[in-house]
């Protein structure tokens, strides 16, 4: 194991080594659910607004909230450095440094340069709080509140349905959606919701997992997100693999995750043609012909420091098609927004961390480790196809596991012994 990552493990292992877990605040609590969420901004926004500076309350509330939770972390480093302790950190996370110092290089350069500062601001603080929260509770306790956080944000999504569905529903060609973005985007939390509530089976009650299951499977279904299903079904038989004590299980487990893409894509998804068009699979509903555009844009006026981050993905994406006001892709929206010099390290941090989690996929892996990495599948699936990983439920997710994955797994010794204990003792 690398320094780094071994000053990490005894950074998230010393709790355990003092007996018990340190409770977590409520205004710590709050914190977390706020950044986790977005926080909702309970009002749909044209994406020009953030260009042309527009300010309503919505706005106000996420500065509010992102300024306390700045404040909440320097404070929070503040006392560590007075009181002399060490702040480990690991590779990844100092691949994600890097690259937040090479995105706030594009803030010169940015057509809207207080939007590009304020959402590398959200990355650092995503990073730094989600470091801090780990190092102090625990990476099962980080889990619960993503899965508790998720569950809440899924019935807001489903009683706005109800009272307020001019806020949830969108229009997607000939078609309405229940997205529920102005909330939290629904596919993320309804997958999140449900693949963790399937890891914690033993610890509800019959009638609860049931009521829970089919209320977050009916939210995940009428969402028409095929990447969401197909996550929530893959995440699913993964977790069955693991915990499956027959061999002739596993192996019809892994015969199923085999070829789950290809029944999903041939059958499943044209049967439902009625709902979602089929054809748009193929251009991953209009996403590989924005990704070619936007990378085009970049390699032609800027390819080393980008076009400013975030705020170019406003202006170009709109250009291409006007519904577009990302770059639907993490790493598009690196490059578009920070050029090369901010791709590169966020290549080698995607890399670093998806390493260690599929490392986290052993059968003889501790269960939550195997939590861990899947649960980082999906968050760096989703931000391929378009999940923000600078803040809310992707970012916060993400920056989770970049501070617990390198650390509980090496690439070429495994955590054992003593401190593979004390970290068993943290993250269960």
């Amino acid at each position: 194991m690398t320094n780094s990552d071994a000053d990490s493990l005894r950074g998230m292992c010393a709790p355990a080594m003092r007996s018990v877990m340190a409770r977590v605040p409520a205004f710590t609590a709050v914190i977390f659910f706020l950044l986790f969420s977005g926080p909702p901004s309970f009002r749909k926004r044209d994406p020009m607004d953030s260009l042309q500076g527009v300010v309503d309350w919505s706005v106000l509330l996420q500065a509010a909230v992102w300024v306390f939770a700045g404040l909440w972390t320097v404070y929070q480093l503040g006392r560590d450095l007075r009181a002399g302790r060490r702040i480990p950190i690991t590779q990844a996370e100092i691949a994600g440094l890097v690259m937040i110092a090479c995105l706030a290089v594009s803030i010169f350069v940015s057509e809207a340069p207080l939007l590009t500062a304020f959402k590398i601001g959200q990355l650092l603080i995503s990073l730094l709080f989600a470091a801090l929260f780990v190092r102090r509770h625990g990476i099962s306790k980080c889990i619960d509140y993503i899965f508790a956080a998720s569950v809440v944000l899924t019935l807001a999504i489903a009683v706005c349905a109800f009272v307020a569905p001019d806020l949830v529903f969108y229009e997607d060609f000939d078609m309405v959606r229940l997205h529920g973005d102005p909330i939290a985007p629904l596919p993320t939390v309804a997958t999140y919701a449900l693949f963790l509530l399937i890891t914690r089976r033993r610890r509800l009650s019959e009638f609860r997992f049931w009521i829970l299951f089919s209320f977050l499977s009916t939210m995940l279904v009428v969402s028409l997100t095929r990447h969401a299903w197909f996550l929530a079904i893959a995440s699913l038989l993964l977790y069955l693999y693991k915990e499956s004590k027959s061999a002739v299980l596993r192996r019809t487990t892994l015969l199923l995750l085999a070829t789950a893409p290809f029944v999903l894509v041939f059958y499943v998804f044209p049967a439902l043609n009625t709902y979602r068009s089929s054809d748009s699979i193929a251009n991953l509903t209009g996403r590989t012909d924005l990704w070619v555009y936007l990378v085009g844009i970049t390699i032609l006026r800027s390819p080393w420091i980008g076009l400013g981050y975030y705020s170019a993905s406003r202006l170009v994406a709109s250009n291409f098609n006007a519904g577009m006001g990302t770059a639907h892709s993490a790493f598009v929206e690196v490059f578009l927004g920070g050029g090369l010099i901010s791709l590169i390290p966020c290549l080698i941090l995607f890399y670093l961390l998806a390493y260690k989690s599929l490392q986290c996929l052993s059968r003889t892996a501790p269960r939550l480790n195997f939590v861990g990495g899947v649960l980082f599948l999906i968050t760096a699936t989703i931000a391929l196809m378009g999940g923000d990983f600078t803040a809310g439920e992707i970012g916060i997710t993400f920056w989770s596991l970049a501070a617990f994955l390198p650390a509980a797994v090496d690439a070429r010794h495994p955590v054992s012994g003593t401190a593979h204990q004390h970290l068993r003792a943290v993250i269960t």
